[in-house]
């Protein structure tokens, strides 16, 4: 688990414990910690943000990662699927005002709350662990 083109400062595990979501670069990599773990594998790639600034699993098993960016937008994933070395688009995108994404935090799974550099707060339904 090398190669990074900037410094991780972001790390997320999912509640099963196989699933580790990074920045580091423009993209999320997302490895696989299953089986004999991430050695000699290719992560998943998430892109939508130029600069991540928040990561976060929602709670369960269903592999839905929430990340925020520095332009303010929210994706939502379904970070496991796809194979290794994939190109993953978001499922859904929230905002984008210009302002940065401070934090992301799950309030059970069917709440995102959001927090922007300005100080705005927001809470977010989200759909079921099988949609976005």
């Amino acid at each position: 688990m090398s190669g990074y083109p900037e410094k991780v400062s972001r790390l997320a595990f999912d509640d099963t414990g196989f699933w580790l979501a990074a920045d580091g670069a423009p993209d999320v990599t997302v490895w696989d910690f299953s089986g004999k773990g991430p050695a000699g594998t290719a992560p998943r790639s998430l892109r939508c943000h130029e600069t991540i600034t928040a990561l976060t699993w929602r709670p369960g098993p269903a592999g839905h990662l929430a990340s925020g960016g520095h332009d303010g937008t929210i994706a939502l994933w379904h970070a496991t699927a796809g194979r290794p070395q994939s190109l993953l688009r978001p499922a859904r995108e929230l905002d984008g005002d210009g302002t940065a994404v401070a934090a992301l935090a799950w309030a059970g799974p069917h709440l995102l709350i959001a927090a922007w550099r300005d100080g705005r707060v927001r809470a977010y339904s989200v759909p079921s662990r099988t949609a976005l």
